[in-house]
């Protein structure tokens, strides 16, 4: 597999902890380890970019985007099949905040289904472009008063933002989006051919709550586990640095490494690389000595993960 020297597509959505810069790193990773694969699914869509990423190098055929939020799985669905409508809506919208109160009842909606799928698609963007940190649950910036120096508007630029969608739209032959949960795709290792990878960014352990609607509980990220612990095909696994998830993957392959984004100021952050896959010969992963597949060590915390891990267990649906 070879990598393009190619610039990275700007997305049109805000994200904590969107894997954008993380994409090139990843795929040196999949070089590294003689991968070869036909689809990339990701099974917690979010930004897309790690998929966009690979489409845009010809890393792979196509891609596959599974979201639950119906907010965001309606914004992507539309950029891929009711572009122009998508790009009209933008273009004909009034950003403020009385476009922000009337768009607050489509959040209430629990299934993409009863409602224009691009009215529902604009609102999951607005919210994204014009809350605090892009969350869509959050209040507007500058706040309810628009006291603020920075307005509703200042992160809706309506030209950037119709060219990033026009770039992406391109991939649109390629990429298939699908509204659902990530552990019902899991669950179902056949459905997209044998020649998968996985890409698995799931809401954060420590935040998701915070920055997430759709976030997960111990049991969720339990069940999260057993779904990957089952699962043949190649997954690869990023997750916030927590003792709990280190010690629930502890049998398979992780690194930490430091990761930028940028959710009200910019910081550097400690994540976690997991995968089922290994690098028999334990050569460099990446372009820095932190990149190398190995076993997690333990830390002084796992005994006290593990008994959030044997609540979760014991909170778990029986298969």
């Amino acid at each position: 597999m070879q990598l393009k020297n190619t610039a990275i597509l700007k997305g049109p959505l805000r994200y904590p902890g969107s894997k954008a810069a993380f994409a090139p790193i990843f795929f040196e990773v999949i070089r590294q380890l003689d991968l070869e694969f036909k689809t990339i699914v990701e099974p917690y869509c979010g930004s897309g970019a790690v998929s966009f990423y690979a489409l845009q190098n010809d890393i792979c055929d196509d891609a596959v985007l599974v979201e639950r939020d119906p907010l965001i799985y309606a914004f992507w669905y539309s950029v891929f099949n009711h572009t122009d409508e998508l790009l009209s809506k933008i273009a004909s919208a009034d950003i403020n905040l009385n476009t922000w109160h009337s768009l607050q009842s489509l959040k209430e909606l629990d299934v993409p289904g009863s409602a224009s799928i691009v009215e529902l698609g604009f609102a999951g963007l607005f919210f994204n472009r014009v809350n605090y940190s892009g969350i869509l649950s959050a209040k507007p910036i500058g706040g309810l008063s628009q006291s603020s120096d920075y307005k509703i508007d200042c992160r809706f630029n309506k030209p950037d933002l119709c060219l990033r969608i026009q770039n992406i739209a391109r991939l649109s032959s390629r990429v298939k989006v699908v509204f659902g949960d990530a552990l019902d795709v899991l669950n179902k290792p056949d459905l997209y051919g044998a020649n998968s990878i996985y890409y698995v960014d799931p809401p954060y352990f420590d935040q998701g709550k915070r920055l997430y609607r759709h976030h997960y509980n111990t049991s969720d990220h339990y069940e999260l586990y057993e779904s990957l612990a089952s699962l043949k095909m190649p997954w690869f696994l990023s997750y916030d640095k927590h003792h709990v998830v280190e010690i629930l993957y502890k049998h398979f392959n992780l690194v930490t490494f430091g990761f930028r984004y940028s959710s009200r100021m910019p910081k550097l952050v400690d994540e976690l690389f997991i995968t089922n896959q290994s690098n028999k010969e334990g050569k460099r992963i990446g372009s820095t000595d932190d990149w190398k597949i190995q076993s997690v060590e333990r830390s002084e915390k796992l005994a006290e993960a593990s008994r959030f891990v044997d609540l979760a267990n014991g909170f778990a649906p029986a298969r």
